[in-house]
């Protein structure tokens, strides 16, 4: 999993968790914008070359445990880790929607609204 390999040879990119598309997308804008918490976290761990900013930058530290993906919980697959969850992420599992950039991610709350809360 060399992220920093797949933003530059890929031109697409599905992010996956638990067997489901959490988000899709062409990779540079996806990379620089993601939308669904996942890709936000697991971008987040993405290190840098650069000391400097390697230092400063904030990472998405996610709690407890991944479910089973034997026995998925209800909803959203990431709702039990997800640090943005909302009531509605437990009841109904989203569906694909179009995002800022360009794709589409699975997450009831894929707009700006993510990016302000995590």
């Amino acid at each position: 999993h060399d992220l920093a390999i797949v933003r530059e040879v890929c031109s697409a990119v599905t992010v996956m968790y638990l067997g489901r598309v959490a988000e899709e997308g062409a990779a540079k804008p996806l990379f620089s914008d993601p939308a669904h918490p996942y890709s936000q976290a697991l971008l987040s761990a993405v290190p840098s070359p650069n000391p400097l900013i390697e230092a400063t930058r904030p990472r998405i530290l996610l709690q407890g445990d991944p479910p089973s993906p034997r026995n998925p919980p209800p909803g959203c697959r990431f709702s039990t880790r997800c640090p943005v969850v909302e009531p509605q992420c437990r009841l109904a599992e989203p569906g694909l929607r179009p995002v800022a950039h360009g794709g589409a991610a699975a997450c009831h709350l894929a707009d700006a609204s993510v990016h302000a809360m995590i």
